[in-house]
């Protein structure tokens, strides 16, 4: 099983590098197949507790993310983000079948992942074009790596539980180990972008990065495996062999974007 995870996740980190550095519309292209993959995941996992998520809502929006966000700004994609949200609760006019749960749960997928893929969209496109490349990395490389070092660190020494009734399988050693793991990459990806790019960044903010990330990262996971706890199941998906689906994999991320964006936007380039 660790094998298969290393091999499964290597590629995927492979594409996604080979799309962040191709050109932006390899990665506009994978931005709006996860950003679909995920949200129907999620309409899947309500749907086994009962839930009936309007699910062409959040599957528009994944859709219309990238074109209103490149010709509309940021105005654009919170109008659309807006507009899909009240027509989930307009729905109920012509369906009265439609509860108040089905409509939150419509109202809740799009705010869970479509809030995150639209900063994930404007974090790649701050200015100058190099931080916005660079912002989306350290989301990205921080955030996985915090995974896989809280992973080798619980599997190695973990022995008090994080949360146990949301995930028993966390250990607060792996916790620390995540964190540990994160800032590493941060001051790898700092020593890199100062050789390579010639980007002068402090290395406190990279360490800074590296915490918040682990931080937010090692959150969001945990609220997702609250929702899966919920729905009774052990993964969203089975897209990559060890590691569950889309969502299992970008779970993670959709709190740590929030984050590097606010911190790249206003106090790097601020």
């Amino acid at each position: 099983m660790i094998v298969t995870r290393l091999i499964v996740g290597v590629i995927s980190a492979l594409v996604l590098l080979f799309a962040l550095f191709f050109s932006e519309w390899t990665f506009y292209a994978v931005l709006v197949a996860a950003s679909f993959l995920s949200i129907w995941e999620m309409y899947a996992a309500l749907q086994r507790v009962g839930y009936r998520p309007l699910r062409w809502t959040g599957l528009v929006f994944s859709v219309l993310i990238v074109p209103a966000g490149y010709f509309g700004g940021m105005e654009a994609v919170l109008a659309l983000l807006a507009m899909l949200g009240f027509a989930s609760m307009a729905h109920r006019l012509f369906h009265p079948e439609c509860t108040l749960k089905d409509i939150l749960s419509s109202v809740f997928t799009l705010f869970y992942i479509g809030i995150p893929f639209i900063l994930i969209f404007f974090t790649f496109r701050l200015r100058p074009e190099a931080y916005g490349l660079l912002a989306v990395l350290t989301t990205i490389a921080c955030s996985l790596n915090s995974d896989v070092f809280a992973f080798f660190a619980g599997t190695l020494f973990g022995r008090r539980k994080l949360s146990p009734e949301i995930s028993p399988n966390k250990t607060v050693e792996g916790s620390a180990g995540g964190v540990i793991g994160s800032v590493l990459t941060g001051v790898v990806l700092c020593l890199w972008v100062q050789r390579i790019w010639g980007l002068s960044i402090g290395l406190e903010h990279f360490i800074v990065l590296g915490v918040l990330c682990s931080v937010t990262a090692q959150t969001g996971d945990l609220v997702a495996s609250s929702v899966k706890r919920m729905a009774g199941i052990k993964d969203f998906g089975t897209l990559f062999p060890g590691h569950g689906g889309m969502l299992d994999r970008i779970d993670s991320i959709l709190f740590t974007v929030p984050v590097v964006f606010v911190y790249y936007k206003y106090i790097i380039l601020g």
